[in-house]
């Protein structure tokens, strides 16, 4: 049950964050880098004391949009995990400067630090591929959990 939960939270976090928030994100991003466009974004993360405010940008773009598919799909999930932390981390901290309540980006940097620590569970692309590359660890892990 644990692994179906931690799938539910995978699928949860990273497909909410990924729509919901990396898609438009992405394609500010895009447009910003493909085709000069100005965007808002860029200022925000300027005013946070940030150098090389667009490159700062753009890498949180990515981490709330292909950060959040790879926890989504427990592919390298740890590293999407704690690039959405990361990031998240940031919005938290930009929130409390502005006098402002964080919420939201706590209910993203709590499931991303939980798979960061716990890892992605069994129901998972990276389990996936670690079992096919050692197979004898996964079996392992198999009997220490009492599988």
């Amino acid at each position: 049950m644990a692994d179906a939960g931690l799938l539910a939270l995978r699928l949860l976090i990273g497909v909410s964050l990924a729509w919901l928030h990396g898609r438009g994100k992405i394609a500010s991003a895009a447009s910003y880098v493909f085709s000069g466009h100005d965007w808002s974004f860029v200022k925000v993360v300027a005013s946070l004391g940030f150098p090389f405010a667009g490159f700062f940008a753009v890498a949180a773009a990515l981490a709330e949009s292909a950060g959040a598919v790879l926890v989504a799909a427990g592919l390298a999930a740890r590293l999407g995990g704690f690039l959405v932390m990361f990031t998240m981390g940031v919005a938290i901290l930009s929130h409390l400067r502005a006098g402002q309540v964080p919420e939201l980006a706590l209910l993203y940097f709590a499931p991303a630090l939980a798979v960061v620590l716990i890892g992605p569970g069994r129901y998972s692309l990276d389990a996936l591929t670690f079992t096919k590359r050692h197979p004898e660890k996964a079996l392992a892990q198999a009997a220490a959990a009492g599988d």
